[in-house]
């Protein structure tokens, strides 16, 4: 039996990624979860659609991290950055969005541009309160806006990673800060 800690997340999984975008729209399939909208992007790459949640309200918080690293948590996202990934301290704001998708978005604040890992940072993200479908969820790579035509992101990149069924948890690595969303 594997500890997961107390968080229930699984502490460290190995990724995948795909360069791959996908560009097909995404399409809503109606009324789920107490009105949470269903949304597939089609067979591209390898996806299917986001995973449909109940609405969640957004959350944001700051957090510095320097070469020591650490573990940071807003709401239902977490990240994990490791020792000397970075070499001098960086601010970012982590935010999960008002959404009926799970989603984090991850913004440096501290006017050092783009946030890069020279060692990769694990992005994890619960899925408790998402419809629950047979399929495999992934990590995936978006904008960090939605396309206003669908109310969502648009896939960039499909991370993959680990999805834990126990906890509910998809956990993928990436070596930049930006947004990322659960899809399967």
């Amino acid at each position: 039996v594997q500890d997961l800690g107390q968080d229930g997340f699984h502490p460290g999984a190995l990724a995948c990624s795909d360069t791959t975008a996908p560009e097909a729209p995404a399409l809503g399939l109606g009324s789920l979860l107490g009105g949470a909208t269903s949304t597939v992007t089609g067979l591209v790459g390898g996806l299917t659609g986001f995973l449909t949640c109940r609405p969640a309200t957004e959350q944001v918080d700051t957090f510095t991290v320097d070469a020591r690293g650490g573990s940071f948590t807003v709401d239902y996202a977490r990240v994990t950055i490791p020792r000397n990934a970075l070499r001098a301290p960086r601010t970012f704001e982590m935010r999960t969005p008002s959404a009926s998708i799970r989603s984090v978005i991850f913004t440096p604040v501290d006017g050092g541009g783009t946030m890069t890992f020279a060692a990769p940072a694990s992005v994890a993200l619960r899925y408790a309160g998402c419809l629950q479908v047979p399929l495999g969820k992934k990590l995936v790579y978006t904008t960090d806006e939605d396309d206003p035509r669908t109310g969502l992101p648009k896939v960039l990149a499909i991370i993959g990673g680990l999805d834990n069924l126990l906890t509910l948890t998809v956990e993928g690595q990436t070596s930049h800060f930006s947004r990322y969303a659960v899809s399967y």
